[in-house]
């Protein structure tokens, strides 16, 4: 007899938490303009923000205003390669 495991389906976001992880991942492209920062900004834990940007912004209106306002507020410094 072999166990057989099944696969998890992942969960599906809602088309406002769409809404928001696009609107994060396009605020983000704008500001760092190359993928290593955004992928970098968006999955790592933020002190700053006390979480992971991308889990913030796509949660709520307000976790995403805060990870936006996080985005201009590091813009300069991930932007320019300073």
């Amino acid at each position: 007899m072999s166990i057989r495991f099944r696969m998890a389906r992942p969960l599906r976001l809602t088309h406002e938490e769409q809404a928001r992880q696009g609107r994060v991942v396009r605020a983000a492209q704008a500001a760092f303009m190359n993928f290593e920062a955004v992928h970098s900004f968006l999955n790592s834990h933020h002190p700053d923000l006390r979480g992971r940007p991308l889990d913030l912004a796509v949660q709520s209106g307000a976790g995403l205003r805060a990870v936006e306002a996080q985005i201009l507020a590091e813009r300069g410094v991930r932007g320019t390669g300073s």
